[in-house]
């Protein structure tokens, strides 16, 4: 039988400290793999939609609009415009709340949620009447659509920020980008154009060296600098 030899102290921490440098770089790389599959796919692009014309938003870019952008005017009793945005079907919807059988689209700042807890119910954007506006969008700049939509009979959630300004006969808007959270029925940031892991777009794994470093920094004493 052969002898069984007991490590040194030092040689010993040495193992211990690389075997926990080793699983957490296989938890990191997991983790890595994780977000890889979870992503955020944000276009940019920059289009007037002017006077009676219409965009169609295609938001995963498969070739088939999910949303149409809706930009008219005309005549009644009075002059009359209207900025709207309807889903290509009934599945696809807007984030905003219904008033007098009207539904009125919210107009978004940076950094709101959008999810399935928002109410979506929106197509109105703005509106002219003779020489009243109405509608969140009226005069506005880089506000945020909420959208949920559908791909393969599963929900996704997505923004498209637009400006709008009202001229005293027509409406006019810009739209500077739009974003998709690939991850079925997972919500998204109004704006966010990144990761969803919480992790900034310039985070980089650590390696084992960097790994079994921080380890042993935290063992070090910190100085306060008075």
């Amino acid at each position: 039988m052969r002898a069984t030899a007991r490590l040194s102290s030092k040689l010993e921490r040495s193992v211990i400290t690389y075997a926990t440098a080793a699983s957490a770089a296989g938890l990191s790389a997991l983790a890595l793999t994780q977000a890889a599959e979870a992503k955020i796919v944000y276009t940019k692009t920059h289009v007037l939609i002017d006077k009676r014309q219409d965009y169609q938003l295609d938001l995963n870019q498969d070739g088939v609009a999910d949303f149409k952008i809706q930009n008219t005017k005309g005549w009644s009793d009075t002059f009359h415009a209207g900025f709207n945005v309807i889903g290509s079907n009934a599945s696809n919807k807007i984030v905003g709340v219904k008033r007098y059988f009207v539904g009125y689209a919210s107009a978004l700042y940076r950094g709101a949620h959008i999810g399935p807890k928002r109410p979506f119910s929106g197509t109105m954007m703005a509106g002219l009447s003779g020489n009243s506006t109405f509608g969140n969008w009226a005069n506005v700049r880089n506000r945020y659509l909420g959208l949920k939509f559908v791909i393969k009979h599963k929900v996704h959630y997505g923004w498209a920020r637009l400006s709008v300004k009202m001229h005293p006969r027509y409406i006019t808007g810009t739209l500077t980008g739009y974003a998709y959270e690939t991850i079925p029925d997972r919500a998204i940031i109004a704006g966010n154009r990144g990761s969803t892991t919480g992790q900034g777009p310039d985070a980089q794994p650590l390696s084992l060296g960097h790994l079994s470093l921080g380890a042993a920094a935290r063992k070090q004493p910190v100085a306060i600098r008075h």
